[in-house]
């Protein structure tokens, strides 16, 4: 079911859609970039994105966590909006070597819990996989869903719990009349 409020956060990425040759996090290349950073860097649409994922959280989660920057952002914005007393967790990709050296940031008393992991954009899942791996690992935390704001992944993920997306690449570039509507690198 498409909602107005998907449907314009769909016509503002598809005009921070770019095409060309772009090295992605998760190691491949793409012919086209999806840019969400505008999108989360503009408060009605981040607002907007927020939701959506709150919407898709699954009532046993008690702890929401995100790897990196995006994924921090997003945390916090589900943690703001929700009328549920959820928690917060911030999984480095490198535990600190200052401060207090934490692997994971927020609340260390965090343990055996239910967690969604929340995140911009999936594309093969290392990224998520790693921060399950660690909550798994340092807090025996459950990970039972991955939420992102946009899935490029083209196939399931051997591992991965529930996937849940605002949108998908395909719902994103559907319609698309290239060279015309999406910014050209």
């Amino acid at each position: 079911m498409k909602t107005k409020q998907k449907e314009e956060l769909r016509l503002e990425l598809q005009q921070h859609t770019h095409f060309g040759s772009f090295d992605l996090t998760s190691g491949g290349t793409s012919d086209y970039y999806i840019d969400v950073r505008p999108i989360i860097l503009h408060s009605s649409s981040f607002r907007a994105v927020s939701l959506e994922l709150l919407q898709r959280l699954h009532t046993n989660v008690n702890v929401v966590a995100g790897i990196g920057i995006s994924g921090s952002l997003l945390v916090a914005s589900i943690l703001a909006h929700s009328v549920k007393d959820l928690k917060g967790l911030i999984v480095r990709r490198e535990k600190r070597t200052h401060g207090l050296t934490r692997a994971i940031e927020g609340d260390v008393l965090i343990q055996n819990c239910n967690v969604a992991l929340v995140d911009d954009v999936l594309n093969r899942g290392s990224s998520l996989s790693f921060a399950a791996r660690a909550l798994k690992d340092l807090r025996n935390c459950n990970v039972v869903q991955w939420i992102v704001f946009v899935d490029r992944s083209e196939s399931p993920i051997e591992g991965a719990p529930e996937v849940s997306s605002v949108l998908t690449a395909a719902e994103i570039l559907d319609g698309v009349e290239f060279g015309r509507t999406l910014k050209k690198t």
